[in-house]
């Protein structure tokens, strides 16, 4: 075996061994072409394990007559790569196909295979990105049902550097027949065992990314979303970790989807406590109708193994979402920005703008971004989605006229758009009442008095692109935060035959990242912000197109810890933005310290979004000196490696660090939410330093030795107080 290439195929065993620098991957072709999933895991590196594959690893006392050459072979029995509908494994398939007759039977076989460096990968979809610099190699396997006449092609990538392992799935209609696909999932893995704990990130609108754990049992356990975007209740991520694994230490397999669109995670626990684990486009919501000839592609999932615990899972994805992906400006730092939502709300001028930016300039912020209010005749959220034109009488110089005048001061300017929204109150909907999504004849929902364009359409499509380059060009405009308020409902137009109507929400998808790709490589320098009414869309497949994200629209401090926290078990902390708001908060009325709120806010990108001339001259001197400290640190905080030492949803406590690289420079966040009388209090221990080196404490000069650091911990100051934070920057001497 070839311990230099990232994939081998062991002939003697039909065996396809992929290794990343610390993990295994092993396939198995078995003597009746079946493909056998061996194992993932650790990285091994001693020779053939072609013995494991012999017979099923488990259920041994009851295969005696079950070899692959046996008429009675039973699919139930065996750990497939990726299983189909219709056999004798009466797990859930991989696969499921209708074939013209109406019948749902596959039989995939092995029929051929290639390794290659590089990638050939989806271009209508987003995926991690190849490199020629680095050692990333591709494996495909080409799977044959030569009676139904399809094909279908496994796709792996390795990362070896990342220790990431990407899959995805093609399938072919070869035949002269058409065929409807019913399922058809990005990666299916069957593991041995299913004595592990899930980790997913669920919640709602204003309480995104919580951390939620549960340990596998017998039957089928999902997390999914209908919603026609990947939502705010289930986030396209989870983990699986082995019993004892903890922040540091031990085994977890992750899994996440580059998909914005309806999707299932599902771990299903056999009768034996086996565990097949799959993650792909959601069945309920979805067919796909393949005419001879055509082809289907799944999206790409991200498959991460680590022996690290879970900040070592969430190293691995971060620093690969960071570098594979296509963002000319993913590298740059963040701007500090004022949104002016809660500032103004609809209530914008060019006049109120320009007396915001003069406060924003004092106290050291980069950016405006002029949020909703400023197009058609905007004044509250009953009208004009879809009439992307400047107000004139707010806004008499137009958008370049505000972006000359910001640029005077030495601001650049940004804008809110939501351009796959239209109000019944506007322009657009009286010239094409057809190009929202609908049933013809049925009621349609207008949820927050807007309903959605079909992007499935490719008129709507070119409508949306050419009004969003409208506003764009030649403005002066560096930053479009893009938003989407609502979900997916009455799924369905006049255009597309029955047969195709289960195609539209998927079709949606494609469409979406369709106008966000040509966007994208228009303004290559445009700083492009993903929300949907906070984390709706916050998901692998956006990080492709957005540099960041905006997490949720709940600006509490205290709720934004256990977002943050949560989100960061797969998203890099350079693509959170978060805001320092007013108080009482506007969402849930509840107030904290502006200490506390600009400590919380900078663990990320650190913007504002409160009318700045309420402020106080305190408030401002203090504004000023978080500033010019973020300012002196933004590198490491948005670009560091991120280590979680206290979990917000364990106590009354949270912590945090970043390191740089080279481990001679960190930050340390330590909040308390509540004062509690007599509460007990625990060093924190840092993680992630050089335990040979000595560490000087910027604000006190007290040096540390980092063994010191990390296993005695640094002391917390104690005050009886609500809303505790403190922030330590250390550097290496």
């Amino acid at each position: 075996m070839d311990n230099k290439n990232p994939i081998n195929y062991l002939e003697e065993d039909a065996i396809f061994h992929l290794r990343t620098n610390r993990s295994s991957y092993v396939i198995k072709v078995q003597s009746n072409s079946y493909l056998i999933h061996v194992y993932w895991g650790k990285r091994i590196d001693g020779g053939s394990i072609g013995w494991y594959c012999e017979a099923p690893y488990r259920r041994q006392n009851r295969i005696e007559n079950n070899s692959p050459d046996n008429p009675g072979y039973t699919s139930e029995f065996w750990p497939y790569e990726y299983p189909v509908f219709g056999s004798s494994d009466f797990r859930p398939p991989a696969i499921n196909i209708t074939n013209s007759e109406g019948y749902s039977l596959n039989d995939l076989k092995y029929k051929s295979h290639r390794i290659y460096k590089g990638k050939n990968r989806n271009k209508n979809m987003p995926s991690l990105m190849e490199d020629n610099d680095k050692n990333i190699y591709s494996l495909e396997i080409i799977l044959d049902d030569k009676p139904e006449q399809v094909q279908v092609e496994l796709l792996y990538t390795v990362y070896p550097e990342y220790d990431i392992i990407t899959r995805s799935s093609r399938v072919d209609n070869y035949s002269d027949k058409p065929k409807v696909l019913n399922e058809i999932m990005s990666s299916s893995i069957d593991f041995k065992d299913g004595q592990m704990t899930m980790v997913q990130l669920s919640g709602t609108n204003l309480r995104e990314n919580h951390i939620i754990e549960r340990e596998l049992t017998a039957g089928t356990t999902s997390i999914e979303s209908t919603r026609g975007i990947s939502s705010h209740v289930q986030n396209p991520f989870f983990a699986l970790k082995r019993k004892g694994c903890t922040e540091n230490n031990g085994e977890v397999f992750g899994h996440t989807l580059m998909y914005s669109g309806n999707f299932v995670y599902r771990v299903h626990i056999d009768q034996y406590s086996s565990a097949r684990v799959q993650t792909g486009i959601n069945k309920d919501t979805f067919t796909w109708l393949m005419e001879p000839g055509k082809s289907f592609m799944t999206p790409e999932a991200v498959l991460c193994f680590s022996d690290e615990g879970m900040n070592g899972l969430s190293r691995r994805y971060h620093k690969v979402f960071r570098e594979m992906m296509p963002q000319k400006i993913r590298k740059e730092e963040r701007q500090i920005a004022l949104n002016t939502w809660e500032a103004c709300y609809f209530d914008v001028s060019h006049k109120r703008i320009i007396e915001l930016a003069e406060r924003a300039k004092q106290i050291g912020i980069e950016l405006i971004v002029l949020d909703d209010g400023w197009f058609g005749k905007r004044n509250d959220d009953s009208s004009s989605l879809g009439d992307w034109d400047i107000n004139l009488s707010k806004f008499p110089h137009g958008l370049n006229g505000l972006s000359k005048d910001l640029k005077k001061m030495g601001l650049n300017l940004g804008i809110w758009l939501e351009p796959e929204m239209i109000s019944p109150k506007s322009n657009l909907y009286k010239l094409q009442p057809d190009w929202c999504l609908h049933i013809p004849g049925k009621k349609r929902t207008e949820w927050r008095n807007q309903l959605v364009l079909d992007l499935s359409r490719v008129d709507v499509r070119q409508y949306i692109y050419k009004k969003v380059l409208e506003v764009l060009d030649n403005s002066g405009i560096s930053y479009v935060k893009w938003d989407m308020n609502r979900r997916l409902t009455e799924v369905g137009n006049s255009i597309l035959p029955p047969e195709r109507q289960a195609e539209i929400t998927h079709r949606y998808t494609a469409g979406l990242y369709e106008i966000l790709g040509k966007l994208v490589r228009k303004f290559p320098s445009v700083t492009f912000e993903n929300c949907a009414s906070g984390g709706g869309r916050f998901d692998a497949g956006m990080l492709y197109y957005f540099t960041q994200a905006w997490p949720s629209d709940n600006t509490d401090a205290i709720s934004r810890l256990k977002i943050f926290y949560g989100s960061s078990l797969c998203y890099p902390i350079n693509n959170f933005i978060s805001h320092v708001t007013s108080v009482p908060n506007h969402q849930i009325k509840r107030s904290t310290p502006l200490s506390f709120r600009i400590d919380a806010a900078m663990t990320g990108i650190l913007g504002f979004e409160m009318d700045l001339m309420d402020l106080k001259p305190d408030e401002i001197d203090l504004i000023i000196n978080k500033v010019e400290f973020y300012k002196a640190h933004r590198s490491l905080i948005q670009f560091g490696t991120l280590y979680r030492i206290k979990s917000p949803f364990e106590g009354n406590q949270a912590a945090w660090m970043v390191t740089s690289e080279d481990k001679t420079r960190c930050i340390v966040w330590f909040f308390r939410f509540h004062s509690e009388a007599e509460e007990a209090y625990w060093n924190i221990r840092l993680t992630g330093l050089d335990i040979e080196k000595q560490y000087k404490c910027e604000a006190t000069d007290i040096i540390y030795p980092g063994d010191v650091l990390m296993n005695v911990g640094l002391n917390v100051p104690w005050k009886q107080e609500d809303c505790l934070s403190h922030v330590w920057s250390f550097f290496a001497i």
